[in-house]
């Protein structure tokens, strides 16, 4: 990169940065981003962000104070109309099973928050799954009682959750799609009807015939559009009904194993086994492994939810564009700008995906 291309880009980023204090209503002497957390929030390496700040320290848009921090400048031009305070705290709601089978990895929940509101508090709420409903209201009761703007974030959400936290009038934002009929709260989730597009289209590829999908037991809104997804494309090359099974098991390894075991000893069982995600597809690996199957050549394993930062070597997987931080990260971003009045709740993202395989013959 040349000098000129260099400044261009150090230009850039000091203009997304400018457009980020905006986003979040901030006003002179107000804390911003130390450089390591503005690097986590664009995705750029140390020395660019450093570059970028300092050209806006020079301009008196950032006070950069050691030891103390970074601060919005006296030169800094807020964004123009009224602006109401962010929040003030995160509550994130997430189903146990979820977590266990495919939740956001932690660090990333928290990083994708903090990114974007670093200082304030959160709270994590595991929910216990035998009563999901009472414990969102109490927490949205506690929320009442309280100053200041606070925000949930659902992950895994019911459907009466998402049209009691609309009802409740709570400032809520799902991690993962809303139901149909549901309106008025933000979203952002992958694509999961394309998800099971090509998944389905990989196997296909791959010369497969027979299928089987691995799924939870409990199903939610993006289950049932994976599902679809699976079902038309088999629909569009041919493919008789017989020639999926669908397994929907609970959150058990032992109950997993046994009903991989049973499907693979069948008489006509599936080449191809489609999974919800790596919780599943893992589990799979290994019984067909302990069967002497060769994964890969005897029997063919996707997981349709791959989260983790390393690729994995057993299986192919579909892989959103934006991994599980920037997902969170811009889903509170649409909170917050909801906060402030700046934006409707009906703002939803939807991310696209692709797949990939650690065969090298088959990329």
């Amino acid at each position: 990169m040349d000098n000129l291309q260099a400044k261009n880009s150090v230009e850039s980023l000091a203009k997304r940065i400018v457009q980020d204090m905006r986003d979040r209503g901030l006003r002179p002497k107000d804390q911003y981003l130390i450089a390591k957390e503005a690097c986590v929030l664009f995705n750029e390496n140390i020395i660019a962000v450093h570059r970028a700040m300092k050209m806006l320290a020079d301009r008196g848009i950032l006070v950069r104070q050691r030891r103390k921090g970074t601060f919005v400048g006296p030169n800094f031009k807020p964004a123009s109309g009224p602006q109401n305070s962010t929040l003030s705290c995160v509550h994130v709601t997430m189903s146990m099973a979820y977590y266990q089978t495919s939740g956001v990895p932690a660090k990333d929940l928290i990083n994708g928050i903090k990114s974007v509101l670093p200082l304030i508090p959160i709270q994590i709420h595991y929910l216990p799954g035998n009563d999901d409903l009472g414990y969102l209201k109490r927490v949205i009761d506690e929320i009442k009682e309280k100053p200041g703007q606070e925000g949930i974030l659902m992950i895994h959400s019911t459907r009466e959750m998402q049209e009691y936290a609309f009802t409740a009038k709570s400032l809520t934002a799902v991690f993962g799609g809303v139901y149909p009929g549901i309106s008025g709260i933000p979203w952002v989730d992958v694509d999961q009807e394309q998800t099971g597009k090509i998944m389905a289209r990989y196997a296909l590829d791959k010369n497969h015939e027979k299928f089987a999908l691995l799924m939870r037991d409990e199903w939610r809104s993006g289950d049932n559009l994976l599902h679809s997804g699976i079902t038309s494309v088999l629909g569009d090359a041919g493919m008789s009904m017989n020639s999926l099974t669908t397994i929907s098991v609970p959150v058990d390894i032992d109950i997993i194993a046994t009903e991989i075991r049973n499907l693979l000893n069948s008489p006509d069982r599936p080449t191809a086994i489609l999974c919800r995600g790596d919780y599943y597809a893992d589990i799979v690996v290994e019984t067909a492994k302990s069967m002497d199957l060769e994964v890969g050549k005897d029997i063919l394993v996707i997981s349709g939810g791959h989260l983790r930062e390393e690729p994995s070597q057993d299986y192919a997987y579909v892989e959103p564009k934006l991994n599980s931080r920037q997902q969170v990260q811009a889903l509170i971003k649409k909170l917050c700008a909801i906060a402030r009045g700046q934006k409707k709740q009906e703002d939803h993202l939807i991310i696209p995906v692709e797949i990939k395989s650690p065969f090298n013959k088959n990329p």
